[in-house]
């Protein structure tokens, strides 16, 4: 079940001592020495409209959301009418 969307940023490799600051832990949600090597930052993450059914995998991977479920300012073509980025047939729009 998907019941958010996440906007991630650079992954990098990282220092202990880089790993042990706050600010650098609320970032990429890892803590110190028990996080790896690499970090990911997380730019944001916010509530899907209603929870979606996704058959869960491991790693990334691609599932299409309907776009309905996206939460507002998510997409590009928010102010457009005609869905852009969605898939015109189904109005789904890929996520990974």
């Amino acid at each position: 079940m998907a019941v958010a969307i996440v906007e991630l940023g650079e992954t990098f490799e990282t220092t202990l001592e880089e790993r042990c600051d706050p600010d650098f832990q609320r970032k990429v949600a890892a803590f110190g020495a028990d996080a790896g090597m690499r970090a990911t930052v997380i730019r944001r993450v916010e509530y899907l409209k209603r929870p979606v059914k996704v058959s869960g995998r491991g790693g990334v991977f691609k599932a299409n959301i309907d776009k309905s479920v996206i939460p507002d300012g998510w997409l590009d073509d928010d102010a457009d009418s005609d869905g852009g980025s969605s898939d015109k047939k189904t109005g789904k729009v890929p996520s990974y």
